[in-house]
């Protein structure tokens, strides 16, 4: 069984894309959470598509997965910084679908070189799996348990105290 959660809340974000740094892989840049580009808002030659495609197998991260692909088929992308894009959500919902989240974090979590860019993705996907099902909390505990060493002190922190931090934060926002 795949249950999928739907989730219904006014997003306002504000938030702005970045180049990849010098170094730095596709994977470290879409775990560390400081991309936002919306699908919609790429422009991909034509020949491009032609060989990569969007992986309609999973209903999480699929976009993230096609950037990565991009990436390292075609030897980068390019940011404009000129153009100005707003997305504007509102009651929008947005699928949680823990089992695509597996299956895209086991299939680049390899390619990460920032271990604390994986603790960040593992530890909001904790948070979701405590808010909205319970199941998956292990695994993603489990996974920041393995990268214990490597990490700063916030990641480190988090995995010691995640259910007290998670609670306090849960009575200070009341969601």
């Amino acid at each position: 069984e795949n249950p999928i959660f739907l989730l219904s809340e006014l997003l306002k974000v504000r938030q702005t894309p970045r180049e990849v740094y010098n170094g730095e892989t596709y994977e470290d840049l879409v775990f560390s959470g400081e991309n936002f580009a919306q699908a919609s808002t790429l422009v991909v030659e034509k020949e491009v598509l032609k060989t990569i495609c969007f992986d309609e197998t999973i209903y999480q991260h699929e976009d993230m997965d096609f950037y990565i692909k991009i990436g390292k088929s075609f030897g980068g992308w390019m940011y404009y910084d000129e153009y100005l894009t707003i997305v504007h959500w509102e009651k929008e919902k947005k699928i949680q679908d823990f089992e695509s989240m597996i299956i895209f974090y086991n299939r680049y979590k390899f390619g990460v070189v920032d271990p604390n860019n994986l603790a960040r993705y593992l530890t909001w996907a904790w948070v979701c799996a405590a808010r909205f099902n319970e199941t998956y909390k292990e695994f993603y505990l489990n996974e920041l348990k393995g990268i214990f060493w490597k990490v700063n002190i916030k990641y480190k922190c988090f995995i010691l105290f995640r259910d007290p931090i998670f609670w306090l934060w849960k009575y200070i926002f009341r969601k």
